[in-house]
């Protein structure tokens, strides 16, 4: 059941955003083929190695975000390919990796959260221009997500519930994972069609 949601989810998050990249007329004159989108990604990726004037904390925000994202990738990779791909539940090395990378995702969202929240304010102004209210909802639909998605495992680890509560636990640290990566993907498309905007 989950492998089918997770399934027909992305591909609709995905033919959403194709679909406004060719029915825009915006979008069209930004070049939105792959390449182009690629080599932006890449651009705003490697952005966030760059030296930062904003001081010690403009470089502890871009390590955060740099840390979360990284992380995020990996545990997307770890916990949808065997699911999606392989069939199978996650297991073995993916799941030793996966549990490896997982706290560490939850100190950098953290510290994201911190350092972020505040430009995330729905009173504050950003670079955003037409995006900035979906990029804030963004950033708090993956904060709202994260919390029962780190809890829901943290609580499977303890011997309080029975069989029926380990599963509901599991569903819910699977189901809220799932939400999280496809906001975390309209949120990086936001961005890019943002930064592909303003040039």
């Amino acid at each position: 059941m989950f492998r089918t949601v997770s399934i027909i989810a992305f591909l609709v998050t995905f033919a959403g955003i194709g679909i406004c990249c060719l029915v825009l007329p915006r979008c069209r004159q930004c070049g939105w083929t792959p390449s182009a989108i690629l080599k932006r990604a890449i651009h705003i990726f490697t952005m966030l190695l760059l030296e930062q004037k904003a001081g010690a904390v403009g470089i502890i925000r871009k390590l955060a975000y740099l840390l979360a994202l990284v992380c995020f990738v990996v545990l997307a990779v770890t916990s949808f390919f065997p699911v999606l791909v392989l069939k199978e539940s996650i297991n073995g090395y993916w799941l030793m990796l996966h549990a490896t990378f997982a706290p560490v995702f939850a100190i950098a969202l953290t510290a994201l959260v911190i350092l972020w929240a505040g430009s995330y304010h729905f009173n504050s102004r950003t670079e955003a221009g037409k995006y900035e209210l979906p990029q804030k909802i963004c950033f708090w639909l993956i904060v709202s997500l994260a919390l029962p998605m780190v809890l829901s495992i943290i609580l499977s680890m303890f011997t309080f519930f029975g069989t029926e509560g380990q599963e509901f636990l599991l569903n819910t640290h699977r189901y809220c994972a799932l939400l999280l990566s496809l906001v975390a993907i309209i949120y990086t498309y936001l961005i890019i069609r943002n930064h592909m905007e303003r040039q």
